[in-house]
């Protein structure tokens, strides 16, 4: 302890001589002094804890009481405690791997259970400060091994150095003297320690080191300073010297030979060069230093001698450059810089392949991650100047790292997992950095997206949900990027699709397809919560896939033309996500083919409503077939895979869309071809889904496929969205004039009253049809009730038979108020509706049908209130007396030939 004290004190002299002008070493020895002193207090009091744990955890700890005879209790002697490295210690004295010596591995097991702590003991060693590692550190490295030998060699290492100066600057002896007699003194310590190896092996490789050491410096200054030896020959002996730095290490397994050789061939230029000369020779001489080490680190894994060879590199280059840098020394710079980040990355992977057994892939985290951020970060002092220069170099160590992954992966060594996995996110890193260093925004955001998509892709296969996560933010942050520059990149579009704003919005739709089909297809490997993922991730993908597929429309196409490309870009997604369905088994990608017939109905709906729409104006003819055959041949396809129910409804869209694409166009030829008034273009869009439900009717069971396998959407209930429309349109048919000009209106024979009449008797031939009659005694459907409504319909498009007679023959116009206010139509409906309740009285008397008389009544009494309190003074009174005759008259018929049915009757039609 007391030697501790000194050498502490010893080195605090020193210090503050260095320092401190004057008597600065005086402070420097006191607080040296303290130092140890406190060390000393820190020591035993440890000591002192220890024994007092040991008595209060019971007496099976006590020991037995001297006797009269024991000695008195001695200085605590501080034990040493194991240290848990990765790698063997930097001492000065015979260090081995723990695989060479398994004795150091039992012994410091039994040292490990000797201080092994019992529950509610107080720990075995506490240290004071944040200070304690540092100064325990120190302690050791004083204190273990042979201490004063080990001063010693620091403070003679020191002083040839500084002799060298200082001979070199008073010019004392010749040169070639004072070198020789250094290098004759390196020579001799190197055989003194060779030859006591065998007695001393601590005390020998201090010696050998310290001659490597002054050899190294010797030989320096000789080809540097001096010039004294060629430069050629001064490198072939900086390569002898470190060939027999790592021979002697490696032939006595000491990392204390090698650290020390390698730092003295590294501060050897520091300490002696005056500040001047040629930097080529400076970075050849530490790549050969660092060739030493990369041989050392074929054979050892020797952390420490990696870390002095790595720090002193970088740490003298990065000096070197701070002050003598220059654009014209890149080309001289540039090579030097590569050929160490090559030599270390070669020593990480060496590092990783050499460990133990039990440590198989252990990696030097700091080493494998802080060599590329020094390197790309003097790469970027060295390239700023040069456009792309980052760009490249980001790319480059990005494919160096990938390539090493790919191969480290192929080779399946053991315990190479970590490493292989740490090399794949640099790559992947550095690859992302040079996106943005050398292209522009679209494609940055873009490549980012599929490089989220390879995240996901690898963390899916790994089972790693960190990268997973990665892959998916990054994904979404290169979404969010591209937005921001989305009205700003028109300009810049050239080529149809073969442009950055497309080919960067469909590599994000492809990177989203990607990760969706990853979450779903391996679901297995992934944790709870990511099982929803991949529902998001195919409507992110969609978001992109129509987004950039309409802009680009949007660009290239006029307002005719946008309506088939929107609808052929459309079917033609959907017949691509309907064979990924099949092909691949990927479920999700049925969605949008599901989704790709309602959507070009949709469009077609909302963008053909007018008759001065041309739906096969230009190519449409080409765009309607394309869309209708892709449409066809999805269905087609996935028949047997869809649910029926579903794609009985994807066919009923179909049937509408064809219907009403064919009825637009056959509007439009009748307009064209007529030249008359709106009635004919009106009437065919009542007459053409008639006609394509009369032929459903008659030949569709006798299709195998689509109206034979889907009868019932063919023929039965599924025709009800096209009944409902033509029930409308009759309906609406009789509240217009209907002008059929150019030709002369004749009842029943023009164009509007004709179709109503077809589409009357089609929808009762639709109704009593045995697929729609299946329909409406499953769903409890009143028969009665359709059957009244017909009827009404019936009744409504008499009355407007009625009305536009009037209109035209009596030249009334054609409104409600001129209509109601006149006695022809008022005559002509008296008489038509007596007819009418003759018709149903008389056939409800017939078949003993209470309720239809009872109509008839009704109505007959409706007609009779109207001729007593409408007003028909002005009107004159020949219409009024025929009305009145022949109202009365039709009244006898039917009290004759209709009595009212029994009560007991069924009440019904």
């Amino acid at each position: 302890m007391i030697f501790l004290i000194l050498v502490l004190g010893i080195i605090g002299a020193v210090l503050g001589a260095v320092f401190l002008p004057g008597l600065g070493w005086v402070p420097g020895f006191a607080i040296g002094l303290l130092l140890g002193w406190c060390k000393v207090l820190s020591a035993r009091v440890g000591v002192l804890e220890q024994k007092v744990a040991k008595l209060k955890a019971g007496p099976e700890h006590e020991t037995k009481a001297p006797g009269p005879e024991a000695e008195p209790e001695s200085e605590p002697e501080v034990e040493v405690e194991p240290e848990l490295e990765l790698g063997p210690e930097l001492v000065f004295g015979q260090e081995t791997e723990p695989a060479d010596q398994p004795e150091a591995v039992v012994a410091s097991g039994s040292l490990a259970q000797k201080h092994e702590q019992r529950p509610g003991t107080a720990p075995a060693h506490v240290r004071e400060n944040a200070f304690d590692p540092v100064i325990e550190k120190a302690r050791q490295l004083l204190t273990r091994g042979n201490p004063v030998v080990r001063v010693g060699l620091i403070v003679l290492f020191f002083g040839v150095a500084f002799l060298l100066k200082y001979a070199a600057e008073r010019d004392l002896l010749a040169i070639e003297l004072r070198l020789a007699a250094v290098a004759f003194a390196g020579l001799a310590m190197l055989a003194l320690g060779w030859r006591l190896r065998s007695r001393d092996l601590t005390y020998s490789l201090l010696i050998q080191g310290g001659g490597v050491g002054i050899l190294y410096l010797t030989i320096f200054a000789s080809s540097r300073i001096y010039g004294l030896v060629p430069l050629g020959l001064a490198f072939a002996l900086m390569i002898a010297m470190v060939g027999l730095s790592v021979l002697l290490a490696l032939l006595q397994n000491s990392v204390a030979m090698a650290a020390f050789g390698a730092i003295g061939g590294f501060l050897a230029p520091v300490l002696i060069s005056p500040g001047t000369g040629s930097h080529v020779v400076l970075f050849s001489y530490y790549a050969l230093l660092n060739a030493g080490i990369l041989g050392i680190a074929w054979f050892k894994s020797w952390r420490v001698l990696n870390w002095i060879g790595f720090m002193f590199t970088f740490v003298i280059g990065m000096t070197w450059g701070y002050r003598f840098y220059r654009p014209e020394f890149f080309h001289t710079t540039e090579p030097f810089l590569i050929l160490f980040f090559l030599f270390y990355l070669a020593i990480s992977i060496m590092f990783a392949h050499r460990q133990p057994v039990h440590l198989k892939g252990y990696i030097d985290g700091t080493l494998v991650f802080g060599l590329p951020a020094v390197v790309f970060g003097l790469q970027g002092a060295l390239v700023y100047e040069y456009e792309y220069a980052m760009a490249i170099s980001a790319l480059a160590m990005g494919g160096i790292y990938i390539t090493l992954a790919s191969v480290l992966w192929r080779k399946r060594a053991v315990g190479m997992k970590a490493l292989t996995e740490s090399f794949l996110s640099l790559g992947v890193v550095f690859t992302s950095i040079a996106i943005p260093l050398g292209l522009d925004s679209n494609w940055v955001t873009a490549l980012w997206c599929l490089e989220g998509a390879g995240l996901v892709w690898i963390g899916v296969r790994q089972h790693r949900i960190l990268a997973r996560l990665a892959g998916l933010l990054l994904q979404i942050g290169a979404g969010i990027a591209f937005i921001t520059g989305w009205g700003a990149v028109a300009s810049g579009l050239k080529m149809p699709v073969l442009n950055s704003v497309y080919m960067s919005a469909f590599l994000l739709s492809l990177s989203g397809f990607v990760s969706n089909y990853c979450y779903q297809h391996y679901s297995s490997r992934l944790r709870g919560f990511e099982l929803w993922i991949h529902l998001p991730l195919l409507g992110w993908a969609l978001l992109w896939w129509l987004a950039g597929g309409f802009r680009e429309i949007n660009f290239y196409f006029n307002n005719t033309e946008l309506v088939f490309a929107c609808v052929v870009f459309i079917a033609a997604s959907g017949w691509v996500f309907g064979w990924l369905n099949q092909r691949l088994q990927w479920e999700d990608t049925g969605y949008p083919a599901m989704a790709a017939v309602p959507m070009v109905l949709i469009i077609t709906l909302a963008t053909n409503a007018g008759y001065s729409l041309h739906p096969f104006e230009g190519w449409g003819v080409a765009a309607w077939g394309i869309t209708l055959f892709l449409g066809c041949h999805l269905l087609y396809r996935l028949d047997q895979k869809w649910p029926e129910k579903l794609l009985g409804v994807l066919h009923l869209l179909m049937l509408i869309f064809v219907v009403f694409i064919l009825t637009r166009e056959a509007g439009w030829v009748v307009d064209l071809l007529v030249k008359g008034t709106r009635a004919w273009p009106f009437a065919v869009s009542g007459f053409i889904p008639a006609l394509f439900i009369s032929l459903l009717l008659r030949f569709g069971s006798r299709v195998p496929w689509p109206t034979g396998r889907f009868r019932s959407i063919y023929t039965g209930e599924g025709l009800l969205p096209m009944g409902i429309f033509l029930l409308g349109w009759v309906i609406s048919a009789c509240f217009r004039p209907a002008d059929p000009a150019p030709l002369a209106y004749i009842p029943l024979i023009n164009p509007v009253e004709f179709t109503q009449v077809f589409v009357l008797l089609t929808l009762m031939h639709w109704w009593n049809s045995a697929d729609t009659r299946r329909f409406a005694e499953a769903v409890q459907l009143s028969s009665r009730a359709v059957t009244w409504v017909m009827l009404a319909a019936a009744f409504l498009w008499i009355n407007s038979v009625i009305a536009r007679s009037v209109h035209f023959w009596a030249f009334v116009e054609f409104s409600g108020t001129a209509l109601f206010a006149s006695v022809y139509f008022q005559s002509a409906l008296s008489i038509v509706w007596t007819l009418i309740s003759l018709v149903l009285m008389a056939a409800a008397t017939s078949r003993g049908k209470r309720m239809p008389w009872i109509v008839g009544a009704a109505l007959l009494g409706i007609v009779v209130a109207k001729l007593f309190l409408v007003d028909l003074s002005e009107i004159g009174t020949v219409a009024r007396i025929i009305s009145f005759i022949v109202v009365g008259s039709l009244m006898l018929v039917i009290g004759y030939l209709s009595p009212l049915p029994p009560k007991s009757a069924e009440d019904g039609i």
